[in-house]
C-alpha cells in the first residue's frame, strides 16, 4: 500500500495553507487561505505556477518556497496533529500483510517530521519525499518512484490518498485509489492566479 502522508495520516493541510499564504504575502502578493487551499496535495513546482504564475526554479519561485519552509517548520508544524488512530491503521496494515510506503509531496525533512509525529516510522518501510521524484503530483513520478522501490508492478498495490491529485497521480499509472475526501477541492474552470500588490 502507498500512504500519502499530509491529509491522510496528519492533519496539516491548513498548515501548509497557511504558511504558503505567509510566505507569498510576505514577498507582496495578495493572497488569502481560500485562494491557495484547494491546491495543497501538490508540491511547490505545481502549486506556485497554479497559483501565482511562478516556476518554482525561478528567483522569486526559490525565495517563496524557502519562505514557506521555514515559516511552516517555525509557526505551524508544532500545531500539527496525527490523525486519531493512525499508528492502530498503520500496525493493522502490517498484521494483514501489506508492505507500506509513504509516498509525499513534502520535503524529506517534513516527511520524517510527520512520520515521528504519527509515531509510525519504526511501521513504516519506506517513505518517499519530493527529493525522490522530478514532478509532484498531480504528476505520477512519486508513485512510480514508490512501485520501484516495493518492487511491485501498478496492480499489485493499492493506495491511500486525500486529495485529488492524489487520485490523479494514481489514475496516471491505474493504481487503485481508496481516496478520503479533502473539502477543500477547486471547481473546474476556478483557477485563477493571485495578483501582486
Amino acid at each position: 500500500m502507498i500512504l500519502d502522508l499530509d491529509g491522510t495520516l496528519v492533519d496539516s493541510n491548513d498548515a501548509h495553507a497557511q504558511a504558503w499564504v505567509d510566505a507569498m504575502q510576505a514577498f507582496h502578493y495578495k493572497v488569502n487561505f481560500e485562494d491557495i487551499r484547494p491546491y495543497i496535495g501538490m508540491g511547490g513546482d505545481n502549486l506556485l505556477p497554479a497559483t501565482l504564475g511562478l516556476e518554482k526554479e525561478s528567483e522569486m519561485g526559490q525565495k517563496v518556497s524557502e519562505a514557506r519552509r521555514n515559516i511552516y517548520k517555525d509557526r505551524y508544524f508544532p500545531q500539527v496533529v496525527p490523525f486519531d488512530g493512525v499508528r492502530a491503521l498503520v500496525s493493522q496494515l502490517l498484521e494483514d500483510g501489506y508492505q507500506l510506503v509513504v509516498a509525499s509531496s513534502g520535503k524529506k525533512e517534513e516527511v520524517k517530521a510527520n512520520l515521528q509525529l504519527a509515531r509510525i516510522e519504526d511501521l513504516v518501510q519506506e517513505h518517499l519525499s519530493a527529493d525522490d521524484a522530478e514532478r509532484s503530483k498531480p504528476e505520477a513520478d512519486i508513485l512510480q518512484a514508490a512501485l520501484d522501490k516495493l518492487g511491485l508492478q501498478a496492480e499489485d498495490v493499492v493506495m491511500l490518498g486525500d486529495s485529488p491529485y492524489d487520485v490523479q497521480a494514481a489514475a496516471k499509472l491505474r493504481v487503485p485509489v481508496l481516496a478520503l475526501r479533502c473539502r477543500w477541492v477547486p471547481r473546474p474552470g476556478a483557477q485563477r492566479r493571485a495578483g501582486h500588490l
